[in-house]
């Protein structure tokens, strides 16, 4: 999933693993260093906690809440 805005673009990648859920944030702004992070999240509580953390909630705010029903329906699969 991912969103483009005035100062670039933002891209997530989710997935179950048997430790968690493994989730990419990789930001491409129009201009400056590409940044992308790798986490893997072993509980939903740190997950949410990073979520609701994270500045994507005002600036793309339908990419946050894809983000957050894709996420609830990957911690609701057994891996």
């Amino acid at each position: 999933m991912s969103a483009q805005g005035q100062r670039g673009a933002v891209h997530f990648f989710l997935q179950r693993v048997n430790g968690g859920l493994y989730v990419e944030r990789e930001e491409i702004p129009r201009r400056g260093i590409r940044t992308c992070q790798s986490l893997l999240f072993s509980e939903r509580a740190d997950f949410e906690r990073w979520r609701t953390a994270d500045p994507i909630r005002f600036e793309h705010p339908l990419l946050y809440l894809q983000l957050q029903r894709d996420a609830e329906t990957l911690w609701d699969i057994e891996a």
